[in-house]
């Protein structure tokens, strides 16, 4: 694998709420040695509508609270360690993870978005049909299917390697934070590096959420998909949970003890 980078946490002041989450779709009963494959949390762009593949994109309010509320989820867990992409919405994912189990983070550009070339910056809505009276819109520069493939496998090949190499038990969970485009190739790669077949249905992933893929010890795979429960109790606030967050601003809980 590529030269890997090591993060540190950071703090996310704000508190969460209620909402309903997501289906989950179980295939099998989940195994004992777990490679949780995690869609970073809600962006900014994600909220406006906006294609974000290489280009960055922070976190919103709602989507710091969504990633507290995933790293607590995973407290008493054994995470050995966590990949993620480059960019800053799966790196501030994968911190608030980090930090609340206290473990490295290692950055590969391998698990980097598709690049969508002269979409990149454009919003969902705009497609040819959307203004019929102007020319349709001359698409360059989009990563192919190939290389996406290529970057999925290379990484899934070099996480078996690392893991024989570092010997990693089977209680040990390896988490893997990367983005919705990306996030099927990978799935497929990992499946096919441990001669896994592909399930019927690759069901997306919503933001926060987790693919759980389990080894048992005669080498049996278990795989879990759009994992969202640990989302239950997070709910957007109103008018400010869409908005960009900033780490210097303060929940309202810290001014409600100044006032007690």
């Amino acid at each position: 694998m590529e030269s890997l980078e090591s993060s540190s946490p950071i703090q996310s002041p704000f508190d969460y709420a209620e909402e309903e989450p997501l289906a989950e779709v179980s295939l099998r009963r989940q195994s004992e040695s777990w490679r949780l494959i995690i869609r970073h949390a809600e962006s900014e762009h994600n909220v406006r509508g906006i294609r974000a593949g290489s280009i960055d994109s922070e976190l919103t309010i709602h989507g710091y609270n969504q990633a507290k509320k995933l790293a607590k989820s995973l407290k008493g867990k054994n995470v050995r360690c966590i990949y993620s992409s480059p960019q800053k919405r799966a790196q501030r994912t994968a911190q608030e993870i980090a930090k609340v189990m206290n473990c490295p983070i290692y950055t590969s550009s391998l698990l980097r978005e598709k690049d969508l070339g002269s979409l990149e910056g454009t919003s969902f809505r705009f497609t040819s049909n959307y203004r019929p009276n102007e020319p349709p819109m001359k698409i360059h520069g989009l990563e192919n299917r190939d290389s996406l493939l290529h970057r999925a496998r290379e990484f899934a090949e070099s996480l078996l390697v690392e893991a024989e190499e570092t010997g990693l038990d089977t209680s040990d969970i390896v988490v893997i934070v990367s983005h919705g485009i990306f996030l099927p190739f990978l799935l497929r790669a990992v499946l096919a590096a441990v001669r896994t077949p592909l399930p019927s249905k690759i069901i997306p992933w919503s933001n926060a959420s987790y693919a759980s893929i389990g080894i048992d010890l005669d080498g049996n795979t278990t795989v879990e998909m759009n994992l969202n429960s640990h989302l239950r109790g997070v709910r957007r606030i109103r008018n400010l949970g869409s908005t960009t967050y900033d780490s210097k601003q303060k929940p309202i809980t810290e001014f409600c003890k100044k006032i007690n």
